[in-house]
């Protein structure tokens, strides 16, 4: 069915980026303009009603975070399935735990939630998805801390890691944002650099924030809540 999509958010790591602020609360529960950041990114998901299920991939020492979100969203958590990925092994072991609830969904949306933008674009990226995977981009000022991508005909060509400034072909980034069919998930081995390969991108376009290291956490934090109190 077209109207068939999952969500998978990884919230199992540690933080260090942010500490000190994550020593003793889990970067997911840091608050923006008043708001755990992964709640924040929830409700954004569950605004979009093709979204059928969410799949939180946590891990031992973040059990706090399944109780906040219970909490949170009373009449919604009925649509969360939490799975706690014992290994430590990462972003990729924890897609592949994920892999069996969702691989036959019509598209799963991946989401990362360090990776904010100002405004809310998931909405838009699953209206214009047809059914071939679409990788989430955008552009920073300093790649360095993120998988620069080379694009050629709305196609994503190679993916590099932290490059140096001389590797970075551009200012893109994969943006922690992604809608994958189930042909991904056939091939899906445990790789998402290699995975991603020769898939379509769609172009984030409002400003992004990197909600796990302290300047961007400080400055979103900042700009959003100015422009709430601007609209209020």
């Amino acid at each position: 069915m077209k109207d068939d999509f999952y969500c998978i958010i990884p919230c199992g790591g540690f933080g260090t980026r942010i500490k000190p602020f994550s020593k003793y609360i889990p970067k997911d529960l840091l608050p923006i303009n008043g708001v755990p950041i992964i709640c924040k990114v929830v409700e954004e998901i569950i605004s979009i009603k093709k979204i059928k299920k969410i799949i939180f991939v946590t891990a031992p020492h973040k059990r706090i975070v399944t109780k906040v979100l219970n909490r949170y969203f009373p009449n919604d958590n009925y649509k969360f399935k939490f799975i706690i990925d014992n290994s430590y092994k990462g972003l990729d072991n924890s897609i592949l735990l994920a892999k069996k609830y969702c691989r036959n969904a019509y598209g799963t949306l991946f989401y990362w939630p360090d990776c904010f933008n100002k405004e809310n674009e998931v909405a838009k990226m699953i209206s214009e998805y047809d059914g071939n995977s679409l990788i989430g981009i955008t552009k920073v000022n300093d790649v360095r801390q993120y998988g620069s991508v080379v694009v050629k005909n709305l196609k994503i060509l190679k993916i590099i890691q932290k490059p140096k400034f001389n590797k970075a072909k551009s200012g893109m980034v994969y943006w922690g944002k992604a809608i994958v069919n189930k042909t991904f998930w056939e091939k899906y081995k445990g790789d998402l650099d290699v995975s991603f390969m020769a898939l379509n991108y769609f172009y984030l376009s409002s400003k992004p924030y990197d909600t796990g290291n302290l300047r961007d956490y400080a400055l979103a934090n900042y700009e959003l809540t100015i422009s709430h109190c601007n609209h209020v």
